[in-house]
């Protein structure tokens, strides 16, 4: 029956309302409150309500918190009629400008599961930074995705992300500025969700990086040149927590640590003029692998038993080339 604007608050309130559905008044509204502007406000969200057989009845009713202008967080309760109470907070830090960075959180919390008779958990969360480091412009991500048990992804399917799969991955990267050149490191490593019972099968995990370095470097135009290449040294660790001749289920891939050398370089002399180019590239891959069997355990029969060193070099000549037909015209007079 009555709306109220407050610009010195930004804020619109109706009193004694009603939710017309064509001309029919369907839902009473007393009171409701609203932003008269784009701006984000505190305040409780629309609940929901699902029926399935793997949770019951779940209700939640989540609660947005407008913590500054470039963070916020929703707090979400959660009831479900199988196996309890969850809580669920989802975080946000928007891009700021001193430093840059922006990042995002998910955490899901459940102390006890009636149906597993456990706690539950689950966190993924992504942050990415620039800042400087003595004068030198250095960046940083970090992605982070772990829940509490190997059954997290059949019981909870609607969680986001990478929370819903069974390869988990969980990597940091950081760069910075070497004289011309950029230097990388990176890390990364998987959670398997492994299921025996259901699958009978083992997941062997994927390699983890411990760690990867990286040195690119470009120069362009150089004497007419341009000058392209790529140094990186890697250390794969198996996450292995098995012996190779007692794998569970027999199922195992035995697989060595190793260390990997690349190389990749690229020389190129671009030949333009307005009616077509002309680029000739000179490339080189070369990669070199040393193994390292130490307390695998590992069968004679087994593909990597013999195996200690292996070189790739994998020249190439390139000739990419055009002609550009557009050419100004004129119809008529």
């Amino acid at each position: 029956e009555r709306i109220t604007l407050d610009k010195g608050q930004d804020e619109g309130r109706i009193e004694g309302g009603s939710l017309y559905f064509k001309g029919v008044p369907i839902l009473p509204v007393p009171s409701f409150g609203f932003p008269m502007s784009g701006k984000r406000r505190s305040g409780w969200l629309p609940p929901s309500m699902v029926v399935d057989n793997q949770n019951g009845l779940t209700i939640n009713t989540p609660y947005y918190w407008n913590i500054a202008p470039d963070r916020d967080l929703i707090v979400t309760p959660e009831r479900m009629s199988l196996r309890g109470n969850r809580l669920m907070l989802d975080g946000r830090q928007l891009q700021s400008l001193t430093p840059r960075q922006e990042g995002a959180m998910h955490l899901e919390l459940m102390p006890d599961d009636q149906l597993r008779q456990r706690k539950r958990w689950a966190l993924s969360a992504k942050q990415n930074a620039q800042f400087q480091v003595q004068g030198r412009p250095m960046s940083l991500a970090v992605d982070v995705n772990r829940v509490s048990d190997d059954n997290y992804w059949r019981d909870f399917t609607g969680s986001p992300g990478a929370l819903s799969q069974r390869l988990l991955p969980t990597s940091a990267q950081a760069s910075v500025p070497v004289g011309p050149a950029q230097l990388a490191v990176r890390t990364a490593n998987w959670q398997v969700l492994q299921d025996y019972s259901q699958t009978g099968g083992y997941i062997t995990p994927p390699y983890d990086l411990a760690p990867q370095l990286t040195l690119s470097h470009s120069a362009l135009n150089v004497s007419g040149f341009d000058v392209v290449s790529q140094v990186q040294a890697t250390q794969f660790k198996s996450a292995r927590w098995y012996d190779c001749t007692s794998a569970p289920n027999g199922s195992a891939a035995c697989q060595p640590d190793a260390q990997r050398t690349l190389f990749k370089g690229k020389l190129s002399h671009p030949l333009v003029r307005p009616y077509g180019y002309i680029n000739p590239q000179l490339l080189v891959h070369a990669r070199s692998y040393r193994f390292d069997r130490t307390g695998l355990g590992m069968p004679a029969s087994s593909a990597y038993s013999q195996l200690d060193s292996a070189q790739v070099t994998v020249p190439s000549l390139v000739l990419d080339s055009g002609l550009y037909f557009d050419r100004a015209t004129q119809w008529g007079n």
